[in-house]
């Protein structure tokens, strides 16, 4: 079934694969909390295919697991570089998974992400090949290639120029 991402109270509504340089340390995940009240993470997973990482939250600002109605949050590495090489947003909630890597590390050239609740499973979704230094976004219920736009809303990042650059996700809740 295809699934609508409104209907969800948190998606993951960007990803990061293939940072221009020091892959994992730059490679992070948008999640976007689209119901009307805060949502707890705490004991989430996320992953892919090859691995399943804990959500962690407080080692970046002291911040907990607690992600604010219509508020984002960014899942990075333990040893991120992300907060030193990109503009965060300030009222994103910064988040990390418990090793070196998201899953066995984004890959480059697609894959599936998987995230779990305590016990079910609450999103996945498959991005394509990605751009070098792109992120993969949800703009208007379309997934494009954009701009980073970590903590912010997608929109205004999407290179519209570029006809190339709608990718065809597909979203099913399982």
């Amino acid at each position: 079934m295809i699934f609508d991402p409104v209907l969800a109270d948190i998606v993951i509504t960007e990803v990061f694969p293939d940072p221009l340089f020091d892959e994992s340390l730059n490679e992070w995940v948008e999640l976007y909390n689209n119901g009307t009240e805060a949502v707890d993470v705490s004991g989430w997973m996320i992953g892919d295919s090859s691995g399943m990482d804990y959500i962690l939250g407080g080692l970046y600002n002291g911040e907990g697991t607690i992600i604010p109605a219509d508020g984002y949050a960014i899942i990075t590495d333990d040893s991120t570089r992300v907060y030193n090489n990109f503009n965060v947003s300030s009222s994103a909630v910064r988040l990390y998974v418990d090793d070196a890597s998201i899953g066995n590390g984004l890959k480059n050239d697609g894959e599936t992400l998987y995230l779990t609740d305590n016990t079910n499973l609450v999103w996945n979704v498959t991005y394509p090949a990605a751009e070098k230094g792109r992120s993969l976004a949800i703009v208007n219920g379309s997934w494009r290639i954009a701009e980073p736009s970590l903590g912010y809303d997608n929109e205004g990042y999407v290179d519209y120029t570029d006809n190339s650059t709608y990718c065809d996700w597909q979203i099913e809740l399982i």
